[in-house]
């Protein structure tokens, strides 16, 4: 029987295949790719503006269904993020193996651009009000006492978690923990750090975009590579 991949994070677990490549790439992403790597069955959940907590807890979820022949990859954002609740009849569905669990919960970022209800909040909670609204919680999330707490946790996750594993964050982290490479550490460890943005500039926008902040593909193909030399150096 074939290992898992299991992969949780925000939009960097998502392909942008929508941006033009540049004539020398190849559209990757880095997910699928490393799959192929590893010989593994990809379960992938990501979703735009995805929050910590939200993270966290999908990853409690699936934390019994993986077996010591598995792999994880977990993705962090920045703490800063908060999270709305879903109409039930837009919750979403992630197949593992015999077991589905749900996703119930939009990034709020992503909410002005979907067409998803949120749970009865009634017409007067427009985008803006939640601008407002949760800007207190951002700072409480933003905090050295959430942020800590939260890293906390993942470390204990880590250990609990069979298989071998590895967790990242895109961004740079304030407060540091030895079971997650930020920023600063992958740009070291690959070599490189490229964005669809960086790309857009340097063909003079002729691919890439503007506006897009998320890897390169052939960053995603460095980053499938780095992991798979990872995962098969780990026991």
């Amino acid at each position: 029987m074939k290992s898992n991949l299991f992969v949780i994070g925000d939009s960097f677990c998502m392909n942008s295949f929508h941006v033009k490549p540049k004539p020398t790439q190849d559209k990757c992403f880095w997910a699928p790719d490393l799959s192929n790597k590893l010989d593994a069955n990809l379960i992938c959940d990501g979703q735009p503006s995805r929050d910590v907590q939200t993270i966290i807890d999908n990853w409690i979820k699936i934390i019994s269904l993986i077996k010591p022949e598995d792999y994880l990859v977990i993705c962090i954002p920045f703490f800063k993020r908060t999270r709305l609740p879903l109409s039930e009849k837009y919750y979403e569905y992630v197949e593992c193996g015999d077991t589905t669990y749900i996703n119930r919960f939009v990034g709020t970022p992503s909410y002005i651009n979907t067409e998803k209800e949120i749970e009865t909040f009634g017409s007067q909670y427009d985008w803006k009000k939640f601008e407002d609204d949760l800007r207190v919680q951002e700072i409480i999330n933003g905090s050295k006492g959430s942020q800590l707490n939260q890293i906390e946790v993942m470390e204990s996750l880590y250990i609990l978690t069979k298989g071998k594993k590895f967790v990242f964050s895109w961004d740079n982290m304030d407060y540091k923990s030895h079971i997650i490479e930020d920023k600063e550490i992958l740009r070291t460890n690959i070599g490189k750090w490229e964005t669809h943005r960086d790309i857009f500039y340097e063909t003079n926008g002729e691919c890439g975009d503007v506006n897009d902040i998320h890897w390169s593909f052939e960053m995603n193909k460095l980053f499938s590579e780095y992991l798979h030399k990872k995962f098969r150096l780990l026991k």
